[in-house]
């Protein structure tokens, strides 16, 4: 029968309830009801268990916003089900426990986003793409366990879910995205899987926790400030074979040719450090908050140096800018609140 329900926040119109435990469901192009295809709930129970079939059709899809808003506390997801849709679980704030079944091979953008009280899911080996934000905010999230055939983890995936402390990033992942970790504070160790080809900008920002991290021989790209203001790295490690990255003994990040200064790790204890001969460009941020620093050197052959680059070194005291030098960016220096002697900027910057 027709009906108009009012679940989760938003109108259902023309669609099946099911009212003895409140799915509802979508209809057909032909006006009959597509069971296959679970679109709300208006159930009164907070433990949902989701039928795998009806009328002896079997779930396939939980479609975009199905739970959006439910005051629910933990659901379990029949192993028919292959998609999980675009904001399905949106904003369960209650929900803690989420039993996945083994046929999902999606979890759409925002899929569970703002779940935060989400601390127990485990992802089945089924999936392969985990979309855009779609843990975001899921902030008692402790721990992940990413499927062997998941190839991309989206833009925002796992935004500020601060418990979560290990990660295992398989070697069927390819793509990182931005931000895809960015200010999972309490983060202490990730490991990157060999196949992984792309590191999005900011994926790591602000990962507090993280000590160390390794590049392996497959990264051929790195987004800006993918691993900035981690207040404890102390090293990043590049494996020898890479092609388009290298470090130095003080895990410090360079391209391959150690023409360019990426990264200097916030967390390393020196005070003092020398950029090798040879550099010609120190890139954006690259020393950004690095507060254990008080002096750098600078050598002659430098010509760039980017925006932000030692922006917020708040202990920083000593500087010589070399003559080979001709751009300096924006902010470069800013919040360098001991740099109190002056600078002499070179003739050639322009």
């Amino acid at each position: 029968f027709n009906s108009s329900v009012s679940v989760g926040g938003g109108a259902f119109s023309n669609n099946q309830l099911s009212p003895e435990a409140g799915f509802i469901y979508g209809f057909k192009a032909d006006g009959t009801p597509d069971y296959s295809k679970l679109i709300g709930y208006g159930g009164e129970s907070k433990d949902v268990v989701i039928p795998a079939s009806k009328n002896g059709v079997a779930l396939k899809t939980i479609a975009g916003s199905a739970f959006s808003d439910a005051n629910i506390n933990s659901v379990v997801i029949p192993s028919t089900v292959t998609e999980i849709g675009s904001s399905a679980f949106y904003n369960c704030s209650r929900l803690a426990s989420v039993d996945m079944g083994n046929g999902v091979l999606t979890i759409e953008d925002s899929a569970f986003s703002n779940c935060t009280s989400l601390a127990n899911i485990v992802i089945p080996d089924s999936v392969t793409t985990i979309g855009n934000y779609a843990f975001y905010m899921c902030d008692n999230l402790t721990s992940i366990k990413i499927p062997d055939n998941v190839t991309t983890i989206g833009d925002y995936a796992f935004y500020n879910c601060d418990s979560l402390t290990n990660v295992t990033i398989p070697n069927s992942v390819i793509t990182i995205d931005n931000s895809a970790f960015y200010s999972c504070e309490g983060l202490k160790n990730v490991i990157i899987g060999d196949s992984v080809k792309t590191i999005g900008k900011e994926a790591f920002y602000n990962c507090a926790g993280l000590t160390s991290i390794t590049i392996s021989d497959s990264v051929t790209s790195i987004g800006y400030n993918a691993f900035d203001i981690c207040s404890n790295l102390t090293e990043i490690f590049v494996e020898e074979n890479n092609r388009y990255y290298s470090s130095d003994e003080n895990g410090v990040l360079f391209n391959k040719e150690k023409t360019t200064l990426i990264q200097y790790p916030n967390g390393n204890t020196r005070t003092s450090y020398a950029i090798p001969e040879g550099v010609i460009s120190i890139g954006d941020s690259a020393f950004r908050w690095c507060t254990n620093l008080t002096s750098i050197t600078i050598p002659d052959g430098v010509r760039t140096i980017g925006d932000s680059a030692f922006c917020d070194c708040r202990f920083l005291t000593s500087v010589t800018l070399p003559d080979s030098l001709t751009y300096i960016g924006s902010h470069a220096f800013g919040y360098c609140l001991k740099l109190t002697r002056s600078i002499t900027i070179p003739d050639r910057v322009t």
